[in-house]
């Protein structure tokens, strides 16, 4: 009997039809099911960077055996390249076929450049991360997928204002944005503070005690907040400097017991109105403005890139101490809507605070308080291979109530 050789081609090489007959046969039988059509497929070629030339397809006698598929994106010097799937038929499972079809996908990758690799694994898949490690990945790190549906409680993350005022018109005339302060249980009115013909907007979540709003920021950008253990006087009329565009908030600090107390925190009002011990403005810009943070992950998975989630229109929100000006915290995430432009799910990919900070945990609060809000919202809440080596950010969707979807390990390989 005549044995047929194995023959591999890219996926340039093939047709269509081909190429979905790989997918769907090489994930035949997976944990969940992966079947796609032409149309899906394509879309996903497209959003996920996969690059035809450089993935590759076994096919033994016309028949489809398996894939590898290559995604890659030029970041600077560095060519970054990502398994965007290997899969293989369940009747040439075993047979020691993927080795050779994975060292072919890494021959056009060395071939084109490539300087790293990334590739994620469900993390029970122990046949499939051993045969990435003989073709040279690494296991970097440990990835989780979590779910919660449904509206969260005010208590979620460290609570916050269960009453929130909107304030019209705090930053001076000309400038955009708004700014929200949060920290305390009761929030107050405070419509109409700052003269007529001023634009932008504040968001208070709060002081302790019911204080009276109109009397937090007078015309002139002082004034004093009635509440509760005293009087705290702020200035308040440089919320957002000159310039400065996007949405601005600051999350108010720790209360202090009795007395009166005096803060100025970059021109902010303690949210309790009492004088704050720490206070966090948060920022919302572009992916591509937390890479340059020293606390920025060494390796991500290819979904958190920042690269793929700008072109989703991804967000980044940073944190910010206001008494030292550095940014001390940031998440990475992406909204979804319908086709009537209603928001149906927000999903995190990343949440890290600086990990010398005596106060992380409140940092990653403030950042998990605003990447999910608003809390009243009934949508979907997921992280998508989150870091699952931050316990603080775990400890903190677990008892907001997400559940665990999945786990994957995180690997690479270096060129």
């Amino acid at each position: 009997m005549t044995h047929v050789q194995p023959v591999i081609r890219t996926i340039n090489e093939c047709t269509y039809d081909e190429a979905v007959a790989l997918w769907n046969g090489g994930f035949s039988n997976y944990y969940s099911d992966m079947s796609r059509d032409v149309d899906q497929l394509s879309h996903y070629f497209g959003t996920k960077r996969i690059s035809p030339k450089l993935s590759v397809g076994m096919f033994i006698d016309g028949q489809p055996v398996g894939f590898v598929l290559i995604a890659t994106k030029q970041v600077g010097d560095e060519l970054l390249a990502w398994n965007g799937g290997t899969g293989v038929c369940p009747e040439f499972r075993g047979t020691g076929l993927a080795r050779p079809l994975m060292q072919a996908a890494v021959d056009q990758m060395r071939d084109a450049g490539v300087t790293r690799c990334y590739l994620e694994v469900v993390s029970k898949n122990v046949k499939a991360i051993a045969a990435y490690e003989g073709a040279g990945f690494q296991v970097v790190d440990s990835l989780i997928g979590m779910k919660r549906d449904g509206a969260l409680g005010q208590a979620a993350f460290g609570g916050g204002g269960a009453d929130i005022a909107e304030v019209a018109g705090v930053v001076p005339a000309g400038e955009t944005g708004g700014v929200e302060v949060s920290g305390g249980t009761v929030g107050a009115e405070a419509a109409g503070v700052v003269p007529a013909g001023e634009t932008g907007g504040v968001e208070v979540f709060g002081g302790t005690g019911g204080s009276e709003a109109a009397e937090v920021v007078a015309a002139d950008g002082t004034g004093g907040a009635e509440a509760s253990g005293g009087t705290g006087g702020s200035e308040a009329a440089d919320v957002v400097s000159a310039g400065e565009t996007g949405r601005a908030e600051v999350f108010g600090g720790e209360e202090a017991s009795g007395g009166t107390g005096d803060t100025e925190a970059a021109g902010v009002v303690a949210a309790d109105g009492t004088g704050g011990a720490e206070a966090y403005r948060v920022q919302v810009g572009k992916p591509s403005e937390v890479i340059g943070l020293p606390f920025f992950p060494v390796h991500s998975p290819w979904s958190g890139q920042w690269f793929q989630l700008l072109s989703l229109g991804g967000d980044a929100l940073t944190v910010t101490d206001t008494v030292t000006g550095e940014i001390v915290g940031y998440a990475l995430y992406h909204k979804h809507y319908n086709h009537r432009g209603e928001l149906i799910s927000i999903v995190l990919h990343h949440c890290e605070a600086a990990a010398e900070r005596h106060d992380a945990d409140a940092i990653v609060r403030t950042a998990l308080a605003h990447a999910f809000g608003p809390h009243e919202l009934a949508v979907s809440r997921q992280t998508d291979n989150l870091r699952a080596t931050n316990p603080l950010v775990l400890a903190q969707l677990e008892a907001a109530g997400f559940e665990l979807v999945y786990e994957q390990k995180l690997m690479v390989l270096e060129f």
